[in-house]
């Protein structure tokens, strides 16, 4: 046999978390046709020598948002070129898919590159397929959100559904589940999805568990509220039957650094009851959002037209502007607005990379009066970065045994119209490899590698990925431990990582020495099995590295 790829003598890290070992990999058809000791005489089409570099799976991104991105950028160089070669997206409650036409309207609007889109995306269905025809260099699944149902069904209003907006959100999500949506996210800081009762969420969520997939919430607060959200999701994985996934874990604001402690041992215990709870997070102490997510929720009701007229409204604006001052979900305390980076303020370029405090200077204006003036001319497109964790709780929540690894970004080149994103786009997968493994010995490699590759399989399902073994699709990265480096940074971060020298996406070379091949490669990933989310083990091993 003629092999189409080897990878000869690496440093095999193998995504199941024990020591690595050195071996031959083969590429035959998509496959890792062998794993076989070094040395012996295989031929190939392709020979590369890995000399003492590593070879792992490809990296899972477990929480992307690359819904509509990956029309614009089907390469996803920022995530490709860090070894990601599996995202899942649909997260924090908003999915590219069910829209419907008024929805789709507001979606173009605020899209920087409506052109790129083909619209009538009005089931997941449709969204994957166009994303197919499309050809992308990553694989790539999707949830369908919350959020999008409920605002498809009864729009961005504040009540609890009534019993036939509750079915038709149900059947709505039948659709999507049967199209292959890997499962269903909440969003529960945002409009719509703020409005819904807990029991709206475990109707649905039970609708998942049926077809034996996930529900992953970006909870409903991780600043004051943290641990009765995460109270809040751990109800649901009770009361419903199924494996709930809590995203970006974190404890925002300074009054509530600490706080992780306690919510991992809540996770913990649940565990011990049998309910199968798991996290994700990403290895940065700031946050990114939209900035109207710092309003309140009533003024947030009926959308973002809703929300600047009554920003217009002099009757109104004071209410909003009193409450803006109080403790905001994100902040969880009156936010320190120096603290608050202006990532994409699409009418004022050059107000992209200073602070809220920074601006309201500029401007001579109260830095609340600048967040409501910016809301009133951006819309829902202003995004910022939020500077509000503690590192400390970082590491304690990175080396717990559930918690595995999600950029919460997008699949991007660099692009004026995106402004200055938060570099996890860029860098969350080799930030993690350098600056935790290498540098802070946070994790051991092995651990690390398994947060990345192994265990986000397991928890979607995707048996077929994230381990290096002969049969399993051979999606490969293969990088030097001793270089690998995140270069993207909040000032500039919208640079590509050094130390990943080759990327394999279902056995085509996808990037090569830090440039995409051009290739597209990448499959659309439909759940078509019964068991998303129920194959994660319920104890997990310890593979924590030193301390």
């Amino acid at each position: 046999m003629t092999l189409d790829l080897l990878i000869a003598g690496a440093r095999v890290v193998d995504g199941t978390g024990n020591p690595w070992f050195r071996a031959d990999v083969g590429v035959e058809a998509g496959r890792i046709a062998m794993v076989a000791p070094p040395g012996g005489r295989h031929a190939a089409r392709r020979r590369i020598d890995a000399a003492d570099r590593v070879l792992s799976p490809g990296f899972i991104d477990i929480h992307g948002h690359s819904d509509l991105s990956l029309f614009s950028f089907p390469l996803a160089q920022s995530k490709l070129l860090q070894g990601v070669t599996t995202e899942v997206g649909g997260n924090c409650g908003w999915s590219a898919a069910p829209l419907n036409p008024d929805m789709e309207e507001q979606v173009r609007a605020e899209h920087p590159r409506p052109e790129d889109v083909p619209w009538g995306l009005h089931s997941v269905d449709r969204y994957l397929t166009a994303l197919g025809e499309h050809g992308i260099a990553v694989n790539y699944g999707c949830h369908v959100g919350h959020g999008t149902l409920r605002e498809a069904v009864i729009g961005s209003v504040d009540r609890p559904a009534n019993p036939f907006e509750l079915a038709t959100m149900g059947r709505m999500l039948e659709g999507a589940l049967e199209a292959g949506a890997m499962g269903l996210s909440s969003g529960l800081i945002y409009a719509p999805g703020c409005y819904a009762p807990p029991s709206e969420l475990e109707y649905l969520a039970a609708i998942a568990y049926r077809r034996g997939r996930l529900y992953a919430s970006h909870i409903r607060g991780e600043g004051d509220t943290l641990e009765q959200a995460v109270a809040e999701a751990i109800a649901v994985g009770r009361r419903a039957r199924g494996p709930v996934h809590i995203a970006h874990h974190k404890a925002s604001g300074r009054p509530n650094w600490g706080k992780v402690a306690r919510t991992l041992a809540m996770v913990d215990e649940a565990r011990s009851q049998g309910i199968d709870v798991t996290l994700d997070q990403y290895p940065y102490t700031a946050s990114s959002t939209d900035l109207s997510a710092y309003l309140p929720a009533w003024a947030r009701e009926g959308g973002t037209r809703m929300l600047q007229q009554r920003l217009a409204d002099p009757l109104v604006r004071p209410r909003i502007r009193e409450e803006v001052r109080r403790p905001v979900a994100e902040a969880g305390e009156t936010a320190d607005w120096s603290l608050i980076l202006l990532a994409c303020v699409r009418g004022r370029r050059e107000w992209e990379g200073r602070t809220v405090q920074e601006v309201a200077e500029l401007t001579g204006t109260d830095p609340v009066d600048a967040v409501l003036d910016l809301v009133l001319a951006e819309g829902g497109t202003a995004q910022v970065v939020h500077f509000g964790m503690s590192e400390d709780d970082v590491r304690l929540v990175m080396r717990h045994p559930v918690v595995m690894i999600g950029s919460d970004g997008s699949s991007l080149a660099a692009d004026p119209a995106w402004g200055k994103p938060h570099p996890r786009s860029y860098g969350t997968f080799v930030r993690v490899l350098g600056h935790y493994v290498r540098e802070m010995k946070v994790l051991a490699l092995e651990a690390a590698v398994h947060k990345l590759t192994g265990m986000p399989a397991a928890r979607l399902g995707l048996d077929d990925r994230g381990r290096i073994a002969p049969g399993r699709m051979a999606d490969l990265v293969l990088f030097d431990p001793e270089i690998i480096e995140a270069t993207a940074g909040f000032a500039d971060p919208c640079r590509h990582p050094l130390g990943v020298n080759l990327v394999v996406v279902n056995g085509v070379i996808a990037a090569e020495d830090g440039a995409p091949t051009g290739a597209r490669p990448g499959k659309v990933l439909r759940a078509c099995w019964a068991n998303c989310g129920r194959n994660f083990p319920p104890g997990g091993r310890n593979l924590l590295g030193p301390s």
